[in-house]
């Protein structure tokens, strides 16, 4: 099984005026401390403002929408409310295909999550082709003379 990569980073804040800026990383420093203190509950409306925020500046399909999307749906998956969790983790996918490509490291990573999600859901054969994606794009891009920043360039 390959392991779960959740995205991790903070959601980009490039174009975005002062206020804006200084708001979302102020609702990213609080998501991340109440995640570490695995109180996810408490974390998640103040994820859902951050995806709000970030869809209203940078725009529903936007890269960092799908990273706030990632990150909204582990949320609800720690907090063991899967229905919510699939349709953010699928919409990440979307964007991350759209954005990235299909064959680039963070598409890999939500293919993965998406996977891990039906798993934990018992769906196994929704989970396998994803995780086989995943594994098939992880091999690609660690293949020797592949960097990895030569992936977050493209």
């Amino acid at each position: 099984m390959i392991a779960l990569v959740a995205l991790r980073e903070p959601v980009f804040a490039a174009n975005l005026s002062r206020a804006d800026q200084a708001k979302l990383s102020s609702l990213q420093q609080k998501i991340d401390e109440l995640d570490r203190a695995g109180r996810y509950r408490d974390a998640i409306p103040l994820a859902q403002d951050a995806l709000k925020l970030v869809e209203s500046t940078k725009g529903p399909e936007s890269l960092e929408a799908g990273t706030a999307c990632d990150k909204l749906g582990a949320l609800y998956l720690d907090n063991g409310d899967y229905a919510k969790a699939e349709p953010l983790y699928q919409r990440a996918l979307r964007i991350s295909e759209k954005v990235l490509g299909r064959e680039h490291g963070r598409t890999g990573t939500s293919l993965n999550n998406l996977a891990w999600l039906y798993y934990k859901m018992g769906s196994y054969s929704k989970a396998e082709p994803l995780y086989r994606r995943a594994l098939a794009i992880s091999e690609k891009n660690c293949r020797p003379g592949t960097s990895r920043h030569s992936q977050d360039s493209q």
